[in-house]
């Protein structure tokens, strides 16, 4: 995907929004959308109603190409699935584009470039080879009245085909919250890497398959090959209590990934045999049932009773193939946990959030239990509060059954404002904890 910003990638637009709806989110890696209004979601244009609209992405260099991808957000934005090539959208995506390459003095449409009538998340564009040094989407119209990219892919010819993902369902979704994930706090080191093209940060990014394998985000290679044991640790944002753990191993056909399911099964590259471990404090412990040896499984899911820690290993003791492989390492608290899950918002804001502190707001509390509950927490973008009681993840007061309490957010200078929305925790009463959250 020689459009990814990893690649050299890089993106410009028309026009822009805000700086929550930045260009650089066409081209992150993140198809789905993901936080989108917060920065790194996606794209949204600055001019409602007038048409068209562009995003231009500028290769490192000369590439032959032969598919361009382009992906619109989904209706359902603030809790966005994984985009498959038969989702449709009725709200917010574009219904009209070209797709286009620059010859050197002009644009052109590819073959088959110009579409209409679109109503499907994810439109793939194939055509015969073409070289040049940037591509663009000219956006023609769209619902809602703004033009909004969540990822724009442009792949080359020589043996790199766009991942396709199976339909299939996830069999068994984890109702808790991926506490090993980056954009959860989430921080991942290695006993060895083999190169940049490899890193670790890819077994934590949320991307299951491996997509670009070798591209920088697909996943994780160690350096010392038929040497084990080899490591991948995830430190959480403090403590958290978790009781399951998802190991993903690279497929077979590595290069066309699909999406993993618990039978799927490898037979050339995959990890046979590791100890998933959590840290006690003061040495690694295997969790139960986290012995593992045999294997041929690319997700293997591994769940046990309530353990509370601050971070997770795998130890690899075999693999085929010489190297250890990882393309995701995931961790789970139990469905219980109170973790607060913000309600949707009814529909995408285009406006600007002028309370974030990204955007100069400024928040100041009647009073604050600790500095693990910091003020802070309630306007960095962050609404699921992931990472509750670790200095991020939102604010408690300090004066227990004494009321009213209160939060105030200074501008950055005067505003007009039709909108505030506050997200709380969902606490039952029979698993309240001491400290509460407004």
């Amino acid at each position: 995907n020689v459009a990814l910003a990893a690649n050299g990638g890089v993106a410009t637009a028309s026009s822009t929004y805000s700086p929550a709806f930045a260009v650089t989110g066409v081209n992150n890696g993140d198809r789905s959308g993901t936080g989108w209004g917060g920065g790194n979601g996606g794209w949204n244009d600055a001019t409602e109603s007038l048409y068209p609209d562009s995003v231009e992405i500028a290769f490192n260099g000369s590439q032959t190409i032969n598919e361009i991808d382009l992906f619109t957000v989904q209706d359902n934005y603030s809790s966005p699935g994984t985009p498959t090539l038969s989702m449709t959208f009725s709200q917010y995506g574009i219904t009209a584009f070209d797709a286009q390459y620059w010859n050197g003095s002009t644009w052109v449409t590819v073959p088959g470039g110009s579409i209409v009538g679109n109503n499907n998340v994810w439109r793939m564009i194939t055509f015969s080879d073409i070289t040049t040094t940037k591509i663009r989407v000219l956006v023609n119209n769209a619902l809602a009245g703004y033009s909004r990219i969540t990822e724009i892919e442009t792949y080359t010819s020589s043996g790199v085909p766009t991942p396709t993902p199976t339909p299939t369902p996830t069999p068994s979704p984890s109702p808790g919250v991926n506490v090993a994930l980056a954009a959860n706090g989430g921080v991942a080191t290695a006993s060895s890497t083999y190169s940049s093209a490899f890193a670790v940060t890819g077994v934590n990014n949320g991307e299951r398959s491996g997509s670009g394998w070798g591209g920088g985000n697909g996943g994780w290679n160690d350096a010392t090959e038929s040497l084990y044991p080899d490591s991948v640790e995830i430190a959480f944002n403090g403590s958290q209590t978790v009781n399951e753990i998802d190991l993903f191993t690279v497929q077979d056909n590595y290069s066309s990934p699909g999406t993993p399911t618990l039978s799927m099964t490898f037979s050339q590259y995959g990890i046979t045999a590791f100890d998933a471990q959590y840290w006690n404090g003061s040495t690694w412990i295997t969790v139960p049932g986290g012995s593992v040896v045999g294997n041929n499984n690319v997700w293997r899911k591994i769940t046990f009773s309530d353990i509370t820690t601050t971070k997770i290993r795998v130890l690899l003791n075999n693999a085929l193939a010489g190297f250890s492989r990882i393309t995701e390492f995931e961790a789970y608290t139990p469905s219980g946990v109170p973790t607060p899950t913000p309600t949707p918002t009814p529909s995408p804001s285009p406006g600007v959030n002028v309370a974030l502190a990204a955007n100069g707001g400024v928040a100041t509390p009647s009073s604050t239990y600790s500095s693990a509950f910091a003020v802070t927490g309630v306007n960095n973008g962050e609404r699921s509060g992931s990472g509750w009681g670790g200095g991020n993840g939102g604010w408690n007061d300090a004066t227990e059954n004494v009321y009213p309490d209160s939060v105030e957010i200074a501008f950055s200078s005067s505003q007009t404002i039709h909108e505030i929305d506050v997200f709380r925790s969902r606490i039952t009463t029979a698993r309240r904890p001491r400290r509460r959250s407004q």
